[in-house]
């Protein structure tokens, strides 16, 4: 999936920026793990999106992920 397609399922503010942080890439599991971080209007990361893609039994795309927001 694209940056912009993340910006939308997180639901990020006009205004924010995603940034991406460290992602493995499981070739022979297929799946993979990573994370997104949303900064505010100022640059202060805000939150931590961990996301986890992976294909399912019918070769369609799933996308697990949740928010934690920092400090």
């Amino acid at each position: 999936m694209t940056r912009q397609s993340y910006r939308k399922l997180f639901g990020i503010p006009d205004g924010h920026e995603l940034k991406a942080g460290d992602w493995v890439y499981g070739i022979a599991t297929g799946e993979n793990h990573g994370r997104y971080y949303e900064k505010d209007a100022k640059g202060k990361a805000i939150a931590c999106y961990f996301v986890n893609e992976h294909l399912d039994e019918t070769g369609d795309l799933k996308i697990v992920w949740h928010k934690e927001r920092l400090p």
